[in-house]
Formats: C-alpha cells, structure tokens, sequence
C-alpha cells in the first residue's frame, strides 16, 4: 500500500505529456495486475503471453485513452507458472525490441521484498524507482529493498515518497 501503482500511473501520463515522447508502462505484477485493472485493459494477450510467445507482442500492446502511451496487461499468469514465466525475461529481446517503440518504458512490479519478480525486471531493464509510503514504510524495509535490488545489479534510479502530509504552521492561516 505504498501506492506504487498509482505513481507508476501518474509518473507514465506525465511522461506522456512531453513533446515527441512514446511511453509505454506495463504491468509486471502477474500476481494483482492492478495496473491492468484500473486502466480497463483487457487481460490478454500481456506480459505472460508475450514472455511465452515473443511473437504475440504487437497484440499485447494496448491504446489507452491518454495520446502517446500505451499499455501491456499482466496477461494470464497461474500462481505455479509465474517464477518461470518471469525467468524467461532475461532470455528474451523483449525490452530491446520495445525501446525501438517506445522512448520511456515503465514496470509495474510486486513489492521487492515479496517476490523475487521486481529485481529479475529489474536485471533486464537496468534502474529501478523506489516507492515509500511516508510514516508507513518501515526503514528496514527500504534497506532489505535497496539491498536485494544491489544484489541483483539494479541501480536505484529515484525514489518517491507517497502519502506526504503538508504541514502548514498555524500562523501563517491569518495569511492565508
């Protein structure tokens, strides 16, 4: 409950924005596809079927209302298939064929300490954006985050910090 989806959202339809720039964000949590379901996307083909069948990744590839961005679902993914499904990324072109397409690529990962999905993608696209939930997110939390992403060759591109309460003293309401 960080809200990474969410900013992985805002941060895609920002990017969109910007002159002459092709966004794509996809949803790699095959387990919740939130991404997937709060788009309105449709299920299949995604990201699973691409990953067993690289030739189906056009159709994978969804409009979304917002000009210059478009989406990749989940996909259909069984709980036992998944590790295996997502292995198959660092065998496959898949990120090399879509940076010809697109000028800014986005994930949607699990959390990094819940499976072992996000620092594989990770491996595969090169950097990683932290999300953490102010007064929510443990500090050993983010350490084992940083430190499993470390591990596995990921550098931490950015962090964002979600759910912050503005504080405005009382003083300056007579200003106000």
């Amino acid at each position: 409950n960080e809200g990474k989806t969410v900013t992985t959202l805002n941060l895609a339809f920002v990017m969109a924005e910007l002159p002459d720039t092709r966004v794509l964000v996809i949803d790699g949590d095959l387990r919740k596809d939130r991404l997937t379901a709060i788009l309105g996307l449709d299920h299949t083909p995604g990201l699973a079927e691409v990953l067993r069948d690289p030739s189906c990744m056009n159709d994978a590839l969804q409009p979304t209302q917002c000009p210059h961005l478009d989406a990749m679902a989940a996909g259909g993914a069984r709980k036992h298939e998944i590790g295996e499904i997502i292995s198959r990324l660092s065998s496959t072109r898949l990120f090399q064929d879509l940076q010809r397409k697109y000028d800014i690529i986005l994930v949607d990962t699990p959390p990094v300490g819940s499976a072992s999905d996000a620092s594989i993608l990770g491996r595969v696209t090169g950097d990683a954006l932290l999300v953490i939930r102010m007064n929510k997110t443990h500090r050993e939390s983010i350490e084992r985050a940083v430190g499993l992403l470390q591990a596995a060759d990921v550098s931490i591109a950015g962090i964002f910090l979600t759910h912050q309460k503005t504080y405005v003293p009382r003083y300056f309401d007579y200003y106000l």
